[in-house]
């Protein structure tokens, strides 16, 4: 019939704008994946939220890139308002333009809203490293070390925790407190062996080592 003809066209187009759109997101043509992205919503509406919500992020993203950042909150704000499983990457991001707006306990709060909501988030273990370094930014650093030590107590194996311990290390270095920050620099050796973090935190530990014995002599 006509209609089914006519909803097969306005499917045909829709999924060609959103093809479209993601190979000029991915040549970050981010001026033109917008506009593509947006005209596939204006065809989807009332369609599939999980596809919807997907457009709302990725313009999102084109927002962030050129660094709009009022209007990528706008999008992630309403990505994460269609309750997709795709909501924690939008409050992830939220919580990302946050920090960049330096509102870093905006950032925490969307964090800590991110791990209540969806607990078994891949964004958890970012989101924990991304809370220790706001309270970095914001010169907390007792805050900054208890995210940090969550972070490893939880996931002790992950990539982002080798960088969280090199974070704990010079924290405590930082702030004079050079029997702790020995201690810090010499789990990221032995708990890391062979990462770039360890090297650093070897190179570290000679200097905190040697200021720490100056400080004793005097």
């Amino acid at each position: 019939s006509s209609t089914s003809r006519g909803l097969g066209d306005v499917y045909k187009r829709q999924l060609a704008y959103y093809n479209l759109a993601y190979i000029t997101f991915h040549k970050k043509d981010y001026a033109t994946a917008q506009d593509r992205f947006q005209k596939f919503i204006q065809l989807q509406k009332s369609g599939d939220a999980t596809v919807l919500a997907d457009a709302y992020n990725r313009i999102g993203d084109c927002n962030l890139h050129v660094r709009r950042f009022d209007e990528a909150k706008q999008y992630y704000t309403k990505a994460e308002s269609l309750g997709t499983p795709a909501g924690d990457y939008s409050y992830y991001q939220l919580a990302l333009v946050a920090g960049l707006q330096k509102d870093y306990s905006g950032k925490v709060t969307l964090l800590d809203r991110l791990a209540v909501k969806y607990p078994n988030s891949p964004y958890a273990i970012n989101a924990l490293y991304e809370k220790g370094r706001s309270y970095v930014q914001s010169n907390n650093s007792p805050q900054a070390i208890a995210a940090f030590r969550e972070l490893l107590g939880k996931y002790p194996e992950s990539p982002v925790s080798r960088k969280a311990a090199a974070e704990i290390g010079l924290l405590y270095y930082q702030n004079d407190d050079y029997d702790r920050a020995i201690e810090a620099y010499k789990h990221v050796v032995t708990q890391y062996p062979g990462s770039e973090e360890a090297r650093l935190a070897m190179r570290d530990l000679k200097s905190v080592s040697y200021t720490h014995l100056r400080a004793h002599e005097t």
